[in-house]
Formats: structure tokens, sequence, C-alpha cells
């Protein structure tokens, strides 16, 4: 079904009330005023080397220009991948999608929808600081409360989705001026339904997470989830039944593909080898090396000052090497500076893009010891940075979010909502992750891994044999969706 909010009472192929639909068109008038948008407006794009991605040739971004633009791309055996880039999650997926691409000879037109206009700028700026307050337990605003709670896990309806796609209707003139043909991955509901609602053929919605969230899902698209369990509740809607409410199940015009994990493809193609080099560092009594990842803005400070007051007093004795990714956020190197007061000799800071991504890229090949921070000015580069270190690494600690998905032996902080609770839960059905429900449990989950090398051999073995079931073959599976073509795979060699 054609996703039209004007003229439809429906969504995802269920009856919508009168009443939501009178709040979807006073929450339209809203956005209206408030950003000052038009019906109608296009606005021109034009094509240039990405130079996040080093100028590699098939690699471009799409930038609004002024003045009217020649064709600025083709789409033959090119995709354009779309988001509005909120979160590292986001853009973990973007780059993940951008390098397996590129690795398969894809022509790549990157699109980070959040940039196309000043008054969408405002928009999506909004929407950052609201998310954000919520997560902080803090009052939204009210027009926007509805969404904000759904996406920080609470209220999860297909009326919410209704809603949020009546917003990204304004946002359907970024495509104004791309062919129809080209197809579009987007890695957030928002280029989805932007891009759906401008009659683009072929979009791609890639869905995180392992539980379902029927308003990420977008209507006259492709959703592309990560697990079969999402895939069985999205597409019976079974999480919505209710006593008096029994919702009708998707059809094929609503499709839900299982795609598997959208992981970057040089992690994917080396799955093998790193493994190897775990169990042979485990055996030989390495120093296990430790990533700990801390996630964007909203860092639950006392927890990861906790967290280092367990890893730290292991360091000296080299029992473990401690990876420390701070991705762009400043705030948090302030809040856990003070962990290291009395370990200052063993810390080594790489507070920039080149020393950030040397270590990294060498980290794989030499012996580790110490306390290594990394903070850098793009959220890109530390995105980036954690797909290189995971390879290096023995242990992922991470709280249950978008790495859930990554091929590494991971132990999970203490979840925070559902959504990170079933991400844990489904790491530990594929076999590799372990929760630790308290600080307790997280110093003796690290003291068995230490002692016995057994621990580390088989979490390499399931991560291995999931390999060889196709389980990190996601990012492929979209592209094939959207260029509807199979796609050869790339292996490592020596």
């Amino acid at each position: 079904m054609k996703a039209t909010p004007e003229n439809t009472a429906k969504w995802l192929n269920n009856q919508l009330s009168q009443s939501c639909v009178k709040r979807a068109e006073s929450i339209k008038k809203e956005v209206e005023k408030k950003y000052e948008f038009s019906e109608g407006s296009v606005v021109r794009l034009q094509s240039q080397l990405d130079d996040t991605y080093r100028k590699q040739s098939s690699i471009f971004s799409l930038r609004p220009v002024a003045e009217e633009a020649p064709e600025p791309f083709h789409s033959r055996n090119a995709v354009i991948i779309a988001g509005a880039m909120l979160d590292y999650s986001s853009l973990r997926t973007a780059i993940s999608l951008t390098q397996s691409a590129h690795s398969a000879g894809i022509q790549v037109f990157q699109f980070d929808i959040s940039k196309a206009s000043p008054n969408i700028s405002r928009f999506f700026a909004d929407v950052r600081k609201q998310r954000n307050a919520v997560q902080q337990n803090s009052r939204a605003l009210p027009f926007l409360r509805s969404f904000f709670e759904m996406s920080a896990g609470m209220n999860d309806t297909l009326e919410n989705g209704y809603f949020l796609q009546v917003r990204a209707s304004y946002l359907a003139q970024l495509f104004g001026n791309i062919p129809k043909s080209m197809p579009v991955i987007a890695v957030d509901s928002w280029a989805a339904h932007a891009a759906a609602l401008a009659g683009m053929e072929r979009v791609i919605n890639c869905i995180p997470d392992s539980t379902p969230h029927f308003a990420s899902l977008a209507d006259s698209a492709i959703n592309a989830v990560q697990t079969h369990e999402s895939w069985l509740q999205n597409y019976t809607l079974n999480a919505l039944v209710k006593r008096n409410h029994l919702p009708v199940p998707l059809d094929k015009s609503n499709v839900i593909n299982y795609s598997g994990h959208f992981v970057e493809i040089d992690t994917v193609k080396s799955i093998e080898r790193d493994c190897k080099k775990r169990i042979s560092r485990a055996k030989r009594g390495e120093p296990l090396r430790i990533l700990l990842s801390v996630p964007g803005e909203n860092c639950a400070a006392e927890m990861y000052r906790q967290v280092l007051r367990t890893l730290v007093p292991l360091v000296a004795p080299q029992k473990i090497a401690l990876f420390i990714n701070l991705g762009n956020n400043k705030n948090a190197w302030e809040i856990i500076k003070s962990s290291f007061s009395t370990s200052q000799s063993l810390v080594t800071t790489y507070f920039n893009k080149n020393d950030s991504l040397s270590f990294a890229h060498n980290a794989g090949s030499v012996s580790i010891q110490g306390i290594h921070v990394f903070l850098n000015e793009d959220a890109y580069t530390g995105v980036y940075l954690s797909n290189l270190l995971i390879r290096a690494t023995d242990i992922l600690l991470t709280e249950p979010d978008a790495l859930t998905f990554f091929p590494v032996p991971k132990i999970f902080l203490r979840p925070a909502g559902e959504v990170e609770q079933e991400n844990a839960r489904y790491s530990m059905h594929v076999g590799d992750g372990i929760l630790a429900q308290s600080f307790s449990a997280l110093s003796r989950i690290l003291q068995l891994m230490i002692n016995d090398p057994t621990l580390i051999e088989y979490y390499c073995t399931a991560i291995v044999n999931n390999d060889n079931s196709g389980l990190y073959d996601g990012a492929y599976c979209v592209l094939e969706s959207a260029l509807r073509k199979k796609i050869a795979r790339v292996m490592y060699s020596e």
C-alpha cells in the first residue's frame, strides 16, 4: 500500500482510528509552522567524492546546492545510503553498508539528510535534543513526546509509526531530483519514510535491535531485520495483540526481510583469522585485551567509573590490557580520567584521528600492555575506530547496543531498558556474549576468562560457526535486496 498519510486511514495494513488521523493532521501543521516547511519544494543535490572515506573512487556524498545542478548521479550498480545519523547505531550501520558496497564494486552515494537545509537541520537538532532528554528522564516537548517515548522504548504502537511518517512527509523533498529507480538504503526510519513518500521505487529500511519496533517500520519499503525473532514479531505484529484488539498481520506490500547482522566487511572477512589470534593469545597467557566502548552523549557516568574501578587494578599485573574508545564524547573523558589518578604511567592517550587509526591498524600484530584511551573530533572516526579495535581485542565490554551484533566475544554491562535486555539475551543465545548483572559479577567473569582460556575458545568457536552460517552477512544481503542481484563475498587472504 502506497504510503500517503494525507488520504488514508491505514498504516501497515491496519485501520487507524479517526482520532489518530486527526492527531496526525495536527502534528503535521505544528511541524510545518515551527520549521517553516512547505509542500512541493525540492532540495537540489550534487555529488562529490566523500573525504570521510579517504576519497575512495566509488564513494560520494550528496550535498545541497543553491542553483540548478546537472544530473548528479546514475542509478546503474549504485545505491544511496541515507539517514539522519542521529546516533552511533545508525552511523555504524551506514559505515558497514558503505564499506561492503565499496568492496563489491558498487558505487555509493552517502546522504546525511539532517544537513540538507537550515530548517531540516533545525528539525533534527530538536529531534536529537528531545530524544536525549527522554533518555535522561527529562521532559520532552509535548507535540514531539509520542515519538521520543517510542524511540526510548516506550509506548511503541502503530499509531506512533504513523505519526513519525507524518513528520517525515516534509523530508520527501530531499529526494526530488534523484532518479526514482535509484535504490535507497535507509539506516533509520526518517530516511525510509522520506524516500518512500517521494516515490522512490526501491527503499530498504534497516532496522536495528533484536526486538520488534513497530514504529520503526516503514510502509511501502522493504524492512530489513537482523534476527529471526525480529522478523517473526514484526511480520505477525504479535506484541500488539491485546484482549480487545487483534492487529492484522502484514501482507506482501509490507515486506519484512531477514538479512542477518549489519557488520562491516573488513571485520567479517577476517573473523576466522582474528579468532585464531584470540585463542593463541589466551593459551600463551598474554594480557586479556578488553575494549571498553563508551556510548555517546547519554553515557551513565557513575557506571563507567565503577567499571574502571574493577578494570584498572588488573592492568599493572598484566592480567589485562585496556582499550577505551570514547568516540567523540569529550565529556566522557572528563568523567573517567580521575579513575587513572594512581596509574598515570600506564595510560597512553590518542586524541587525534591519525594516531588513533595508526594504533588500531597495528594492534592485531603486536603485543599490547597498559591502558589506551581514544578520543576523536568526529563521530565517524570514533565509530570506525571501534570496528578496527574489535578485530584486535579479546573481549568487548559494552552496553547491549548496536555492537551486540558484531562478531567478537562480549561482556554486557547492565542493560538500560527492554531493548538492551533483549539484545543481551539474543547474544547469549548465539553464543558470543554474557551479561554481567553487577560489578561483582563482572569481576568474577573477568577472573574466569583470565584464568581459563577455554572460555575464549568457546566464544570464538561459536563466532566462527555463526559466520559459516551467514549470520554476519547482513550488509551484503541488504545490498543484494537493493540491487536485486547476488553479490560475491570477499574473503580474507593471507
